[in-house]
């Protein structure tokens, strides 16, 4: 159409605005299917398997720093990724001594983890509601234990609530080693025997002599002493 049109009227104008007009669609069209592939990209990334399974568990704890005072606040279940969400408030507060735990339990595993940064961090662990399970591994690794006055710590056997095998999982080792960080915590082994003696299903909470004679508790009291 152009060269016919530039033959008749000998214009070569009209097919250079026809040329420029096709480059600039084609432009734009790839434009268009560029920002298409990029919103599909966001979308897939923010509705993965991962990253809900991820929003799930964070929705299942709390980590808080107090308005006053050098400690902080771990509420909720212990889920896969506490440990590393532990790990970075602590880095970006390194004023913090303390940490205060209530949790009906969770992953044993997430309860080890974030053992360890207690440990390596120096911090001081209290308890003032409920404290079970993998939660108490938590707790132990705490340099001076607290226990408040309606405090309660909960022990029992491991296990694993599923109805299939597990791969690689060796409950007996994995309690094992866990019952020897206990001793490294100075617990005592008559206690350690009755904690681990109680079924998967049922729940020991000694009382606060208890947890005071064995090593367990370093001191009931109502306050924070880094308030």
């Amino acid at each position: 159409s152009c060269d016919r049109y530039q033959s008749s009227y000998g214009s070569v104008s009209a097919g250079w605005g026809v040329y420029f007009g096709i480059v600039m669609g084609l432009l734009f069209a790839i434009v268009i299917v560029f920002i298409f592939v990029q919103n599909i990209s966001v979308r897939r990334d923010k509705y993965s398997l991962s990253t809900l399974w991820e929003r799930e568990r964070t929705a299942k704890y709390a980590l808080t720093l107090a308005e006053k005072g050098d400690y902080l606040y771990l509420k909720g279940s212990f889920e896969l990724g506490v440990t590393k969400a532990l790990k970075k408030l602590l880095q970006e507060n390194s004023h913090v001594k303390g940490i205060v735990l209530a949790s009906p339990g969770g992953n044993t595993f997430a309860g080890r983890g974030v053992a360890r940064v207690i440990r390596d961090h120096g911090l001081n662990s209290y308890v003032f509601a409920d404290c079970f399970s993998a939660c108490t591994l938590a707790f132990i690794a705490g340099v001076k234990r607290t226990l408040g006055p309606n405090g309660r710590l909960g022990f029992h056997r491991y296990g694993l609530d599923a109805d299939y095998q597990v791969p690689f999982v060796d409950i007996e080792e994995e309690q094992s080693t866990d019952r020897e960080f206990f001793k490294l915590q100075n617990i005592k082994n008559a206690f350690l025997k009755k904690a681990f003696a109680t079924s998967h299903s049922e729940l020991w909470i000694p009382d606060r002599q208890e947890l005071l004679e064995a090593g367990v508790v370093h001191k009931v009291d109502a306050r924070l002493p880094v308030e």
